[in-house]
């Protein structure tokens, strides 16, 4: 048969490559950490998106897999405390250093 489906095995509709895209995502939940990494994106509109999505996700991995990503995470002085913790623009209000 000289259909052109021939070369491409097609499985209802979706190529093996898709196939295995599909199956790859659901696999590791892909599609749900990014939904919520987007919905946390929308809400809290951050000035620098590759920012909040860089800590978003390094707050969501262990030790050991910051490391073997060559990074390091002080968590408890960046999270709630410190001058630098929401926005670190300078292009916001300067923020006068107020200590409690």
């Amino acid at each position: 048969s000289s259909s052109s489906s021939s070369s491409m095995p097609m499985v209802g509709g979706l190529t093996k490559a898709q196939e295995e895209a599909q199956r790859y995502v659901d696999e590791h939940g892909v599609d749900r950490l990014v939904t919520k990494m987007m919905n946390g994106l929308i809400a809290d509109k951050p000035e620098d998106p590759k920012l909040y999505m860089v800590k978003w996700l390094t707050e969501r991995l262990s030790k050991e897999q910051l490391e073997e990503a060559g990074m390091e995470i002080q968590r408890k002085s960046a999270s709630k405390q410190g001058p630098r913790s929401r926005s670190q623009s300078p292009t916001r209000k300067p923020a006068p250093a107020q200590h409690a």
